[in-house]
């Protein structure tokens, strides 16, 4: 999850993501400090707001509205729109069995969530003896 990475991990991604995402869309003319720039207010957006996400869900987030927006110019508008949306396909599928859960969600693994929680209660335990 977001909140578990640090902030310059965070950086790190939303450079690798715009950059990525620029590409994709064709955008040449974007500088490096744009990129930069932006990847600042994407990382505090990201550690604000969607800090309970995991970044498979942010970067298939971006991938799926790379591919479904008619939306070229891209910033804090955009890509919250692209996050709330898929984060909303993800609650609508939480309680779905996963042969019936949303095939734009197959690169989750089913179960890992619980594993990490599980893994991450054992840490817990260990450290408070």
């Amino acid at each position: 999850m977001i909140k578990e990475l640090s902030i310059e991990d965070v950086r790190s991604l939303s450079i690798e993501l715009l950059s990525k995402t620029f590409l994709e869309l064709r955008q040449h003319n974007i500088s490096e400090d744009d990129i930069v720039s932006l990847s600042l207010i994407l990382a505090e957006d990201l550690k604000k707001d969607f800090k309970n996400m995991d970044i498979d869900d942010i970067k298939e987030s971006f991938r799926l509205g790379i591919r479904n927006t008619d939306d070229f110019l891209i910033g804090p508008k955009v890509w919250y729109k692209w996050i709330k949306q898929h984060r909303q396909i993800i609650w609508d599928n939480e309680t779905v069995k996963d042969h019936y859960k949303d095939k734009r969600l197959s690169y989750r693994k089913p179960g890992i969530k619980l594993i990490n929680n599980t893994i991450k209660d054992l840490k817990i335990l260990s450290n408070e003896k």
